[in-house]
Parts: structure tokens; sequence; C-alpha cells
């Protein structure tokens, strides 16, 4: 499974950061006629020599978001379209399908479910290189460190793995604690499993508070996971 290290996992939700790099060179364009200096806001500081003015402007940083807590109820079966998979989700849940990874990627689906309130979500990604991995705890250990990242992540906590009984050699659980990218704390358990060639990777998370309420719920839930989906009742 040493070629899944360079899978690429489909997220939820994420923050992107864009550098923009504005480049000007031999600007001969002459000042106006007269300049009228804008006001200075609180908070700016002017420094300055001869030929250059410097201006700092402190930005307070942003607020955290408040937590909202979320209480999973009402499950009703879901199958993918594609017949991949199925799972049980709470009544009302959107789901978003994200595109497939770049081309030799080994990303086969990503499904993402939000809670129309509150902080909690599923997401299931689902890899396949063509070959059945050799090693359920190194492809596990890859997956958090190298391909999700979520090693990195501010505030991370690994709780507890546990095998799942019955298939002890091929799928694991894996407790976990991380920030969002808007600080908010989140608690999830990984569903992590072998189905032939298919890898798949299944997360319930809902923010810290919302965890010991939500976490016979939370197993229900990746209990129902199968692989290709389970025949329609």
């Amino acid at each position: 499974m040493s070629s899944m290290l360079n899978a690429r996992c489909i997220q939820s939700s994420g923050a992107i950061s864009v550098a923009v790099l504005l480049l000007c060179s031999a600007c001969t364009v002459e000042d106006p006629p007269t300049v009228t200096p804008a006001p200075i806001p609180a908070g700016v500081e002017i420094e300055g020599s001869e030929g250059s003015v410097v201006i700092e402007v402190t930005v307070p940083p942003p607020m955290p978001a408040v937590p909202m807590p979320v209480e999973l109820r009402d499950l009703e079966p879901y199958s993918s379209p594609g017949g991949e998979f199925s799972i049980s989700i709470p009544r009302g849940w959107s789901a978003a399908h994200q595109p497939q990874g770049e081309p030799g990627s080994q990303v086969a689906i990503g499904v993402v479910f939000q809670s129309p309130e509150g902080d909690g979500l599923i997401s299931v990604t689902q890899f396949d290189s063509g070959e059945r991995p050799a090693s359920l705890g190194f492809t596990v250990n890859n997956m958090l460190s190298e391909v999700t990242g979520w090693t990195r992540q501010p505030g991370y906590t690994e709780f507890n793995r546990e095998a799942v009984l019955g298939r002890e050699q091929d799928a694991l659980r894996v407790e976990i604690g991380y920030a969002r990218s808007n600080s908010v704390p989140m608690h999830s358990l990984v569903l992590f499993v072998i189905d032939n060639t298919t890898f798949s990777m299944v997360n319930v998370a809902v923010e810290e508070g919302s965890w010991s309420s939500n976490q016979p719920l939370i197993r229900d839930i990746l209990g129902t996971y199968r692989v290709p989906a389970a025949p329609t009742p």
C-alpha cells in the first residue's frame, strides 16, 4: 500500500489561503497636482523618512467560531448512486459528492454529509490501488499522517484504537480529537476498513460537547457501512 501515500483525501470542508503578488516596475506616473491626505484610522501607525512612508495596520485576530451542538437521531439508509457503498445517516442531512482526484489518484469516491444545523459531519472516502493493502495498521498510520494530515491539525489527539469484532484483520476504529479551521474542537470516530482492493475511511465527527450523548449512535452509524452497497430492503 506504499503507493497509497500519494492518494489525495477529499475533505467536507477546509480553509484556502490565496497569496497574491503584485509586481510594478519602471512606473512613471506623475503625482497629481494636489494631494489631499486621507484621514488616518485608529490603530494605524506611520513611520517614514524622506521619500518613503511605511504604514502599519494592526488587524485583530478573527474571533473563533462558537461550537454549535448537534444531536444525531432518526437514521435512514443511504446508498451511493453508483452502488459503491451504503450507510445510515441522520434524516435531513445533505450529501455533497466530491470530485475525484487528479489522473493517477487512487481516490475512487468521496462524499460528505453535513448536518443542517450544528457542528456535525459524516465523510466517506474510498481508495482503490488495484491491490489489496498488505497491512491494515501501516495503511491507517499513513492515512492519518500523510494523506489526511490529521496528525498535523491543531489540537490533534488520538484517544483510542479498537479492532472491529469479527474483522480484526481488515477493520479498525480510531477515536480522535482535532480542531477545525474555525477553531471548533471536534471529536470523531473513524472507521478504516479493507474490502478486497477498496480501502475505506469513514469519519463521523461532532463538536466536542456533543460527543458523549451521541457516541452510541455514532457507533451504530459506522456499523451500517457496507461495500458494495447493501441490497435495498
